[in-house]
């Protein structure tokens, strides 16, 4: 179509780097893929990822184009044969792999002495297929972060053909540093991972989100499933899947892209704001916490204190509870990452579901990104049961709050409400308080001009703070 490109064609716009030479030498697995770049070519860090991306691309599509060589192996098998077999690589295994777990995807496995893990996807595809494109994009990507050391160490990527005869003979192959503890999620749930841990994987959480950003990647799919825990308690992001991701290697949306479209919904929201940049990075990297945090209680069984500490944490220490950083959350939750998702569609489906009726705690809630995103916030600061004492009182009826029933927001503090030594009394006490805080707001922002506006909005004002006081 006119204007608008292709896969292929984004693909080699990103990683046309004629000026670059790389030589076909093996080398040490502590360089790039087993290709040694020469010294004298290496002039600063973004040369040398560039030469590494230039290379993975053409390892990439020469496995992908090759049906000459096969090997025979099933994926789910508790022991599958080498799938590398074909394709030298510093890392092939003398042994079986060992199976260790299966995702939506794709499926896990270890060499014997555990230092490398073997990424695969689970279902086999067509070479020729849209998808087997998605997935060069995808394991582009990853590389790229891994060289900015958001992701596990790259040891290895190519497509592997199994034997089967039919066109869906084709597995993407990702070859890392094995990670001892698995996902953050799983972390959490070892005696090893104590409430004096907390403090050091919250800051490592928000600097790789930061740093993501900061790279004009931009991710929707985050959880603590995602992130990976290596032997020396190191965070790592995992899964960039083309569908829940923006970035240069996206054929989809690009960074750029993201700012254009918070550009345009600044001047909806304000518009004298002219700093679209800005609040793309304060709104994404809140949606990035406010998931994580979210994804991180649903995981917490058996009620532990860590799991809320964490996203009490992750939450309270960067984002703050105002218009302008709710804002910003917001309005980014609307700018779409690919042609199927936003993020507020993501922090959705975790917080409530997809399919109404939508109930929170056992109440009925609107599904409006405000609500949604005002109720992620409180439930990693205080708590489900906090949240919805403060969600009730916050409401016009005797319900949980719907935020696109009702117009402009009062906006406060949580700790306002709520403190380790001291919780507010009754809800009677806390309507008094939104009473009176209304009403201080009003008198400092009454409007001069406009006054058939001016009536109707005190009119209104007044009524609603006449039914909160009834209740």
């Amino acid at each position: 179509m006119d204007g608008i490109k292709t896969k292929t064609d984004v693909a080699d716009d990103n990683y046309e780097l004629s000026s670059i030479e790389t030589r076909e030498e093996p080398t040490d697995i502590s360089l790039y893929g087993g290709q040694r770049v020469g010294h004298n070519l290496i002039k600063n860090i973004g040369s040398h990822i560039k030469s590494t991306l230039l290379y993975y691309k053409k390892r990439l599509s020469d496995s992908l184009v090759n049906n000459t060589e096969r090997v025979p192996f099933k994926i789910g098998a508790r022991g599958i044969k080498q799938v590398n077999k074909m394709y030298l690589t510093p890392v092939a295994p003398k042994e079986k792999l060992k199976y260790i777990t299966s995702g939506s995807f794709n499926s896990i496995y270890t060499t014997a002495d555990n230092k490398y893990a073997y990424r695969i996807t689970t279902d086999a595809i067509n070479a020729n297929s849209e998808e087997a494109q998605e997935l060069v994009l995808e394991m582009l990507l990853t590389v790229r972060l891994s060289k900015l050391g958001i992701s596990p160490k790259i040891v290895d990527i190519f497509f592997a053909k199994n034997d089967m005869r039919s066109g869906n003979n084709t597995h993407a192959v990702m070859i890392t540093e094995f990670s001892k503890y698995g996902s953050l999620s799983n972390f959490m749930k070892l005696e090893e991972c104590t409430l004096h841990r907390i403090p050091e994987l919250v800051s490592q959480t928000t600097e790789l989100y930061k740093k993501m950003i900061k790279n004009k990647v931009f991710c929707t799919d985050v959880k603590p499933g995602n992130m990976l825990v290596t032997k020396s308690y190191r965070l790592y992001l995992i899964d960039f899947d083309d569908q829940f991701c923006a970035s240069k290697e996206s054929s989809i949306f690009t960074g750029e892209h993201i700012y254009l479209y918070a550009q345009q919904l600044a001047k909806l929201w304000r518009p004298e704001n002219k700093h679209s940049e800005e609040i793309v990075n304060k709104g994404f990297l809140g949606l990035n916490l406010l998931q994580t945090g979210v994804c991180m209680l649903i995981d917490n069984i058996k009620n532990e204190e860590k799991f809320y500490e964490y996203a009490r944490r992750l939450v309270t220490n960067n984002i703050a509870f105002t218009k302008e950083d709710l804002g910003s959350i917001v309005l980014c939750s609307y700018i779409p990452v690919s042609a199927d998702y936003n993020p507020y569609m993501i922090l959705k489906h975790y917080l409530i579901g997809m399919d109404p009726p939508y109930t929170f705690a056992g109440f009925e809630i609107s599904d409006d990104p405000v609500t949604i995103i005002i109720t992620s916030y409180l439930l990693c600061a205080l708590g489900e049961a906090d949240t919805v004492l403060i969600l009730r009182t916050m409401s016009e009826k005797d319900d949980i709050i719907k935020v696109a029933d009702r117009g402009k927001f009062p906006v406060f503090s949580p700790t306002k409400y709520w403190d380790d030594k001291k919780k507010p009394k009754n809800i009677k006490d806390k309507k008094q308080e939104m009473i009176d805080e209304l009403r201080k707001k009003h008198a400092q922002k009454k409007p001069k001009t406009i006054k058939n506006k001016n009536q109707k909005m005190i009119e209104q004002l007044t009524k609603q703070l006449a039914q909160i006081k009834a209740k």
